[in-house]
């Protein structure tokens, strides 16, 4: 018999496949290529941007396990004084270089983490329609099955959840800042490895995962020129606010 907290697990982990498909659909080149914002973005970047949705902002359930743990290591050094005070002494090490894109680099950091959050908040949601209808995993693998638990999210939420995703996308508008952030991320793991007694195993994979994320960030902004930035941001913004009036339009049969 299945433990009340393994099908919990396993429904979340189903939920979040089922929204990774309803990305990968409105992400896909044709889909991307019907989108007027979108009009002048060559091929190439087109996929490039359907791929860091993919890979780092909506991975597959097992893969997005590992970023939410990254995503809470990451958050709990930031908010303890005794794993924090070392990394205090790190940025004074690299102000000299970095100077004022330290604080701007952070800011990336805690954009990209903040997004995850809302994505997490987002699924609890979710989850919370799927147990009150006793939905069991393999009955939400349809759009017209998810429509419902969809439509039961508040717009004022799903809002809030569309702006941060914009909001990371507009964070990425300088290479030397997202290298930056790299830099400091690298710096910051090195320091742990030389500090097993304030910081173990977890924290390092932590943080070795939230810079894989400001890495793909870099990768997605360095194919892109500065004119593309505004109109994928434009585009993101269009697609996310038609899928969801699609996905209450569905749900209520129309």
């Amino acid at each position: 018999m299945t433990s009340p907290a393994l099908g919990t697990t396993n429904l979340r982990l189903a939920l979040i496949d089922a929204y990774r498909g309803e990305i990968k659909k409105r992400y896909e080149l044709r889909a991307l290529r019907q989108t007027a914002e979108l009009d002048n973005i060559s091929e190439d970047k087109l996929v490039a941007l359907r791929d860091f949705f993919l890979d780092y902002i909506y991975p597959p359930s097992k893969e997005r396990e590992a970023l939410d743990m990254a995503s809470d290591r990451v958050g709990a050094i930031f908010r303890s004084p005794r794993q924090l005070m070392p990394m205090m002494g790190l940025a004074m090490g690299t102000l000299w270089r970095l100077g004022a894109m330290i604080p701007s680099a952070a800011k990336v950091t805690a954009t990209t983490l903040e997004s995850l959050k809302e994505t997490r908040l987002l699924e609890e949601r979710m989850l919370h329609y799927v147990l009150e209808h006793n939905l069991k995993p393999g009955d939400f693998s349809k759009s017209k099955v998810l429509a419902p638990i969809i439509a039961s999210i508040p717009g004022s939420e799903m809002d809030r959840f569309r702006n941060d995703v914009l909001a990371l996308f507009r964070s990425m508008n300088s290479s030397a800042l997202l290298r930056a952030g790299v830099e400091i991320m690298t710096k910051a793991i090195e320091l742990m490895g030389k500090r097993p007694d304030t910081y173990d195993e977890k924290d390092v994979e932590g943080f070795t995962l939230g810079r894989s994320l400001i890495e793909g960030s870099l990768h997605l902004y360095e194919r892109l020129q500065p004119s593309d930035a505004q109109a994928i941001v434009n585009g993101i913004e269009r697609i996310e606010i038609e899928w969801y009036e699609k996905m209450k339009r569905l749900a209520k049969g129309r």
